[in-house]
Parts: structure tokens; C-alpha cells; sequence
């Protein structure tokens, strides 16, 4: 006998907040515009990487929620894997 249908809310990526997403708009810019190498442009790449990590950091809590979410309310849950 299968469990009941479940049904999960939509689980689409988390939008980036809008002062990341307008941060990383500008600062891979004023990146470019340094000489490549020197304290400023590595500081700049540092603040890059920064606002992506911090981008991850935000899908992969959604992505926790979620499966916790699943784990906790389902007594059954079944993978399939396709070979198509």
C-alpha cells in the first residue's frame, strides 16, 4: 500500500537578496578596472567571492529546509534514478 500523495510547495531557488544581487552587479566591475594583482584588486575579489559565498550560503539553508521539511513529515520517501 503507498502512503498518501505529498505534494511539496514550490521549491524554487531563493531569489538573492536585492543588496547582493546590486553588489554583484557592481563590484566584479570595479575589480576590472584595478591593476590586476595589487592589494586593491585582491581586495576587491575578496568581496566578490564574498557576496557569492554568501549567494550559496542562501541556497544551501533552502535546500536544508526543504529536505528537512520532507524528512520530518513523511514516513516514506522513495529516489528514483533514470538511465535515460
Amino acid at each position: 500500500m503507498c502512503p498518501p500523495r505529498f505534494e511539496l510547495a514550490e521549491t524554487r531557488r531563493p531569489p538573492p537578496a536585492p543588496r547582493t544581487e546590486a553588489k554583484l552587479s557592481v563590484l566584479p566591475a570595479l575589480a576590472a578596472r584595478k591593476a590586476k594583482g595589487s592589494n586593491r584588486w585582491q581586495r576587491d575579489q575578496a568581496s566578490v567571492a564574498k557576496q557569492h559565498k554568501r549567494m550559496a550560503n542562501r541556497r544551501r539553508g533552502k535546500q536544508k529546509k526543504v529536505t528537512h521539511q520532507l524528512a520530518t513529515q513523511q514516513a516514506f520517501v522513495a529516489l528514483e534514478d533514470l538511465n535515460l
